[in-house]
């Protein structure tokens, strides 16, 4: 019997062989696009700028392109072993702390993303009451804590199916986040007029202010940026396509809502 066999339970600790693989470079940038139209990118635009924050234009997009050119290439980074091996980030970090000393960062990686899962969930489901509210008038008391839990086990289920339902579900997604974002961009500035004169024209200090908003943009892929194995272990095992596919993958979808945050 192999080891795969007998140890049922490690299965997903095993490496993934090439042959085995399910992301193309495609499909892999329009996953990330999928996973990076969010509402924290968007949320952090508008604290940058006035009148919530006090950076100029150019300190603006100068955050967005470092930051996701920073985060491009430590995902690429340090998800090439994910890719030369097929390994996991759990079995990836016992290079450094060893079987026993790798539980500690594994543990320490649990929480944020548990909470995250919370937090997304909870806009989902903030989201679809409105949605249903505006388009019918349904929203009776409690019903945003009746979506949380069907959007909290539908996430489940689709995780539980595998990488493969991950990804069909995340290159439909990202078609259709695309279309959705573009269309209330669009309609934005058909209701406003943009006014970043003279927000462009400051000189700006690139001071504390910069900095900070250049951290939390960082921030904000933290946890993707340090278990990216998990990710592209599953990708072809391509060097050009470990790069391209996060310069592609992180670049368009993080400029795009962080800058609809500036127009907003």
């Amino acid at each position: 019997m192999s080891n795969r066999q007998s140890q049922p339970q490690l299965e997903n600790l095993q490496p993934i062989a090439t042959g085995e693989r399910v992301f193309s470079l495609s499909s892999y940038m329009l996953m990330m696009w999928a996973s990076l139209i969010v509402v924290q990118a968007f949320v952090l635009g508008q604290a940058l700028l006035p009148p919530q924050g006090t950076l100029t234009l150019l300190e603006g997009v100068v955050v967005i392109l470092a930051s996701t050119l920073t985060m491009a290439a430590f995902i690429a980074m340090n998800g090439h072993a994910g890719l030369k091996y097929g390994i996991p980030y759990c079995i990836q970090v016992r290079a450094a702390f060893g079987i026993r000393g790798a539980r500690f960062p594994e543990v320490l990686r649990l929480f944020p993303a548990i909470v995250w899962y919370g937090f997304g969930t909870w806009i989902a489901a903030l989201s679809a009451d409105g949605i249903v509210r505006t388009l019918t008038g349904f929203s009776p008391s409690g019903i945003t804590y009746v979506y949380f839990v069907v959007l909290q086990a539908a996430q489940t289920w689709l995780a539980y199916r595998g990488v493969r339902m991950m990804k069909w579900f995340n290159v439909g997604a990202s078609v259709a986040l695309v279309l959705i974002m573009g269309y209330m961009l669009t309609r934005t500035l058909e209701a406003q007029s943009l006014r970043f004169a003279s927000s462009w024209q400051a000189r700006g200090e690139w001071g504390l202010p910069f900095w900070s908003g250049l951290n939390a943009s960082i921030g904000i892929l933290v946890a993707v940026m340090v278990s990216a194995s998990d990710l592209t272990r599953y990708m072809e095992n391509r060097q050009s396509t470990l790069w391209w596919g996060n310069l592609l993958g992180v670049t368009p979808p993080f400029f795009f809502m962080m800058f609809f945050g500036f127009v907003a």
